[in-house]
């Protein structure tokens, strides 16, 4: 099943996590059908974040804003308060392009956060505890021919090793249930 790896500055994160911010806003949205799990990467931003997935959550949603002239009303977006914004921040932000307010439901915190290896975005599967991925589902596995010698991955291997600038997809991983 896929998912999605989300990155948050630091400042988002602690709001996430005290269960004041529940709408993350964004200028796209995963063309997945709702409900979908959604893991959280704190960004480093400057030292003062993890660089960790310390948690998930289940969007079961998207608000649609979209700024268009003069007089911009709350009314246009009512997932404003959930997101921690002012008008103000989502309209520069906007920069008069439609925005998405992703609802957070069902949010889990990790006890001990996991680091941006253990997710892979075409299932890496690896082989006897290798960085050898034995997926053999996946349509970037290219077995050696040769019984000694491990397959290779087209993609030059799926685990992710660099936070993605907004949001990607990811395997949803089979131990977070």
């Amino acid at each position: 099943m896929k998912a999605v790896l989300i990155s948050i500055k630091p400042k988002w994160c602690d709001l996430i996590r005290r269960g004041r911010k529940t709408v993350e806003v964004r200028k796209t949205c995963p063309k997945l059908e709702v409900p979908f799990k959604v893991y959280i990467y704190e960004t480093m931003d400057g030292g003062r974040g993890s660089g960790l997935v310390f948690g998930e959550f289940v969007c079961i949603g998207f608000d649609v804003f979209r700024p268009i002239g003069k007089g911009i009303s709350i009314k246009r977006f009512p997932a404003l308060y959930e997101s921690c914004l002012t008008l103000d921040e989502i309209v520069k932000y906007a920069q008069g392009e439609p925005v998405y307010g992703w609802q957070i439901s069902q949010l889990k915190l990790y006890e001990e956060p996991l680091k941006l290896e253990d997710f892979s975005r075409h299932g890496f599967c690896g082989m006897n505890g290798t960085g050898v991925c034995g997926n053999a589902d996946c349509e970037n596995y290219q077995p050696s021919g040769n019984y000694m010698e491990p397959p290779t991955c087209a993609v030059n291997g799926c685990t992710l090793y660099e936070a993605p600038q907004s949001w990607c997809y990811v395997e949803e991983r089979r131990d977070s249930e």
